[in-house]
C-alpha cells in the first residue's frame, strides 16, 4: 500500500516526490532559498532523500548550518550559501558558488519569503518595500540568475 504525505507543493509518495512516475533526483543539483525553517528545510531534507546535492540558501548562516549539519548526518552532499534574493550580487554569488561546486543547477525551489501581520494598511512603506522585494522581485531575479 502506498503511503502519502501532504505537502504545501501537493502530495508526495513515501520515499518519492512525484506522484504516478519515478523520479530519479540522485545527483541533481537543487538550489533551495528559504532553506532555513520551515517549508524550505523541509523542502531540503525531502530532496536529500532522494539523492539530490542541495544548495542552501538563507540570509541566517546559522540556520542553514545547522540544515546542513542534519542532512550531513543523513549522509546527503548539502552547500551553504548565505545570501539575500532581494541582492543582486548575493544572486549571482549564489549561481557563481553553486556553478563552481556542483557544476550544474538542475532545480530551483524559490521558496524564500516574508509576512507580516495586520492589512495592508498597517505596513510601512519599508516593510512593505521588503515584502514586495523578497515575496515579488526575488523569486524573478533568482530564476533570471540561475537560467543564464
Amino acid at each position: 500500500m502506498t503511503r502519502w504525505h501532504r505537502w504545501p507543493f501537493g502530495a508526495v509518495r513515501a520515499g518519492g516526490l512525484f506522484r504516478g512516475r519515478a523520479a530519479d533526483l540522485t545527483g541533481k543539483v537543487v538550489i533551495i532559498t528559504g532553506a532555513s525553517s520551515g517549508i524550505g528545510r523541509a523542502a531540503a531534507h525531502a530532496f536529500a532523500r532522494e539523492g539530490a546535492c542541495v544548495v542552501l540558501v538563507a540570509r541566517r548562516a546559522e540556520r542553514l548550518r545547522a540544515v546542513a549539519d542534519a542532512l550531513a548526518e543523513m549522509g546527503a552532499a548539502a552547500w551553504v550559501m548565505p545570501a539575500d534574493v532581494t541582492c543582486d550580487h548575493d544572486l549571482e554569488a549564489l549561481v557563481e558558488h553553486a556553478l563552481g561546486a556542483c557544476g550544474r543547477i538542475d532545480i530551483l525551489v524559490n521558496n524564500a519569503g516574508l509576512a507580516f501581520g495586520g492589512g495592508h494598511h498597517a505596513l510601512e512603506p519599508a516593510r512593505l518595500r521588503r515584502l514586495v522585494d523578497t515575496n515579488v522581485y526575488g523569486p524573478c531575479a533568482s530564476r533570471s540568475s540561475s537560467c543564464r
